[in-house]
């Protein structure tokens, strides 16, 4: 293949990136993560609180500095959701190239491709979050680090070094690509024995530069351990674990905006699979630099299993190189069986995607929430006087589209609130339902409030068409709707 037409190929590759990344880019409510992220950004004034632990958050702040930089242009939803964009787009590019240092030019732009029109990765590159900076830098850091392990020049190692910082300063799952590079080289010891030195130097600068925000490292992962580590679980081979790795490539491959459970999910795994299998066993340079890209793709799994920090966003950097062996594995497949596979996923991805743009079949709806249409409802109906409470992670969604003084209660809270309620100074309260971990809190909240209030309005958002089957797989509480609004008037 010529190389002009790789380049015009390789445009339109992303230029559909980029079409299907900023179409309705501002149509979805901000939700809490996003708001979570303009919070971190507000709060850096100067390096000590750049450096500082971020409360309510476990993630360092390199993503909101440049956010914070991004918005002194424009602070729509739309434009504050485009840096986020321009990094995703990027990775197409990158994992472009680092494909071609294992695969020939076709099978590298089909893995571009594919990483253009991946479901999974369109979910996270639209959101004002660190994980579209985490993967371009995840995957630049990977291609640096194969050419410096390759060609030993000193430029090499100096951008692998520098972008390896920004990289534990964007993530800290930063640390497991480069103890995924430590085992790789153990591993390859005596292929290259005369790397030790500048890999030695390269991790002792990226070490030194993290060190002035250990005491934040310290910090975040404090606020993180509680939930992520429960002891009960341990040893970590059981069932839930096993679910868990499939979860995660099950998401990788067919995405999560197509339910499991949905027939079109099967051809789409088992073909992404087979052409995965089919692209390592054909790799004639297994033994080499590619082993590490197979090491960066399960290792980092494993170990979140095990330490129960499984989210499958966490490992979205994985994801690309998954592409990368889909795609040589399409291939290396006879011309009309490779026309198949094709066609199976571009169609199942196409559905994928179809759902993002409808908000249909969201393995989490916490992020579609309509929170701007609920906020545009409060503000026509509540009035001055109204007391209002709002149970669940909700509230920090409302504060922003409603009022920034909804006071906002855990199941408990709530509870003891309404018992030392002035009912006789209360006419009318609002109650939101806002999270569905808090359900039996609602219901006993409703208890309450019914013995000297009626019920005179309801409003629902966010219908989620699956809970059912949601409740029978996930063995927890799932409602019909995801935000729930009651008005209480004072019974006379």
């Amino acid at each position: 293949m010529k190389s002009k037409h790789i380049y015009i190929l390789l445009l339109i590759i992303l230029g559909l990136g980029a079409l299907l990344r900023f179409y309705q880019l501002g149509a979805k409510s901000l939700w809490t993560d996003e708001l979570a992220t303009m919070v971190n950004t507000a709060n850096i004034v100067d390096f000590k609180t750049f450096l500082e632990h971020t409360v309510n958050d476990d993630l360092p702040k390199f993503y909101s500095l440049l956010l914070k930089f991004w918005i002194t242009l424009g602070n729509s939803e739309f434009f504050m959701r485009a840096l986020s964009v321009i990094f995703g787009i990027l990775s197409i590019w990158v994992v472009y190239v680092l494909s071609r240092l294992f695969f020939d030019a076709k099978a590298s732009l089909s893995a571009a491709f594919l990483t253009a029109i991946s479901p999974f990765l369109l979910l996270y590159d639209r959101e004002i979050r660190v994980y579209s900076l985490f993967t371009l830098l995840s995957l630049l850091a990977t291609y640096l680090f194969v050419k410096s392990i390759r060609d030993n020049k000193k430029y090499l190692w100096l951008l692998f070094t520098a972008v390896s910082i920004l990289n534990v300063y964007t993530h800290y799952y930063a640390f497991l690509t480069l103890g995924v590079q430590w085992l790789f080289l153990i591993i390859r010891k005596r292929s290259y024995r005369q790397l030790v030195k500048p890999w030695l130097i390269a991790n002792c600068t990226i070490f030194l530069f993290f060190m002035v925000r250990m005491m934040a490292f310290i910090k975040d992962i404090a606020y993180f351990a509680p939930w992520a580590i429960p002891r009960e679980r341990f040893p970590f081979i059981f069932t839930k674990e096993i679910v868990e790795i499939f979860y995660i490539f099950f998401s990788f491959t067919v995405g999560q905006t197509i339910m499991p459970w949905n027939f079109y999910a099967v051809p789409i795994l088992l073909v992404t699979i087979a052409c995965f299998v089919l692209g390592i066993r054909k790799n004639s340079s297994l033994a080499r630099e590619s082993l590490y890209l197979l090491l960066l793709i399960f290792v980092p799994v494993l170990i979140g299993v095990v330490f129960r920090i499984s989210l499958p966003r966490y490992f979205m950097f994985i994801a690309p190189l998954v592409y990368i062996f889909i795609a040589k594995g399409i291939w290396v497949l006879p011309k009309k069986v490779m026309v198949i596979a094709g066609l199976v996923i571009i169609l199942g991805w196409g559905y994928g995607l179809k759902n993002y743009y409808t908000d249909k079949e969201f393995h989490f709806l916490g992020s579609v929430d309509p929170w701007r249409e609920v906020g545009g409802y409060l503000k026509e109906n509540v009035r001055e006087k109204d007391a209002l409470y709002c149970l669940g992670l909700g509230v920090v969604p409302l504060r922003h589209y409603y009022n920034s003084s909804i006071p906002g209660f855990e199941g408990p809270g709530l509870i003891k609130k309404l018992e030392s309620l002035d009912k006789a100074g209360t006419k009318r309260i609002w109650l939101i339902f806002t999270y569905q971990e808090e359900y039996e809190s609602w219901l006993k909240a409703c208890a309450i409030l019914s013995k000297d209030y009626t019920v005179i309005s309801e409003k629902k958002w966010g219908a989620d068409p699956d809970y059912k089957l949601k409740k029978r797989f996930f063995k927890k509480n799932f409602l019909p709707y995801r935000i729930i609004a009651q008005l209480y008037e004072r019974k006379l």
